[in-house]
């Protein structure tokens, strides 16, 4: 049997059963992607690939509604048959390690000053900041910032709130941050999203936060698309919600980064909000998803 590749290590979850963790057995986790225990690891991520891209929203543009659920659907169950997989070949409970775009790590399920630090270490890690303590960088990224760039002003948002080059400086960090966001980068607008919520360098807001990650939520992105369900699942800066939660949950999970399986600790998040759901929440949870995606459908024509 091929060995599982190594991947960073995260929290292990002692005394619980890969269903209860990921909330599918190891069988159907098998049978999900199509492979055996004896089948190559490369194989199993193939099938996962495979069955991901083909929820994209390219190839599922011209679908109908149901049909482009179904496949999402699938999607986020490969991604956990490969989570359950992985965690019954490694041995331990292990969480893979998930970055998109090296500008942060999943989205967890608290949020606090954690979470802040978790995507500011992602500024160090992007291929654009890879100069990111040279001076012509960072002079090139102020005229450019200046300008109106909005990934230039989301670069010296991060060296601001770093230090990189510049003494760290909260507030002008926030100031290139909102900057981006107003121009509706989605990036910027999840980290304000976060800053609100943990109150870095400005007063914590519940309400402001959510603002916040609607905004970036209403662009596809995954990470502020779940933080909005644990928002409506927690009444945090909004009424409690579980459909509106649960589909939200769904959307961030069924955008996972095609390259590497979601996090387990979001996926046991989802499953636990489905086990609270009754079946009439659940269909207005999807009578929700479809309003949604319609919704933006009609602002793509």
């Amino acid at each position: 049997m091929t060995p599982v590749p190594a991947r960073p290590a995260a929290a292990k979850v002692p005394g619980k059963s890969l269903l209860e963790q990921t909330g599918m057995t190891l069988g159907e986790a098998y049978k999900v992607l199509r492979a055996t225990p004896g089948s190559a690891w490369e194989t199993i991520e193939q099938t996962r690939r495979q069955l991901v891209q083909q929820a994209s929203p390219v190839k599922t543009a011209q679908m109908n509604d149901e049909a482009r659920i179904s496949l999402q659907y699938m999607a986020e169950r490969a991604n956990r048959a490969c989570i359950t997989i992985w965690r019954s070949r490694s041995g331990e409970y292990e969480t893979p390690h998930r970055a998109r775009s090296g500008r942060r790590s999943p989205a967890g399920i608290e949020t606090g000053e954690a979470d802040v630090k978790i995507i500011l270490g992602g500024f160090n890690a992007d291929e654009d900041n890879e100069a990111i303590d040279d001076l012509d960088t960072l002079e090139e990224d102020r005229e450019a910032a200046i300008a109106g760039d909005a990934a230039a002003q989301n670069r010296l948002g991060g060296r601001y709130a770093n230090g990189q080059g510049v003494a760290q400086d909260k507030a002008e960090a926030l100031k290139w941050f909102r900057m981006a966001a107003e121009q509706n980068d989605a990036a910027a607008e999840y980290f304000l999203g976060v800053a609100y919520a943990s109150g870095w360098g400005v007063e914590k807001d519940e309400v402001e936060a959510l603002r916040w990650y609607k905004k970036a939520a209403a662009q596809k992105d995954p990470d502020a698309q779940f933080k909005l369900g644990v928002a409506y699942a927690e009444g945090r800066g909004v009424t409690q919600n579980l459909p509106m939660a649960f589909m939200w949950t769904v959307l961030a999970l069924s955008q996972a980064d095609q390259d590497v399986p979601s996090d387990a600790k979001q996926l046991e998040f989802r499953n636990s909000l489905a086990d609270q759901l009754s079946d009439d929440q659940k269909a207005e949870s999807l009578r929700l998803m479809l309003e949604l995606q319609k919704m933006h459908q009609g602002r793509l024509r």
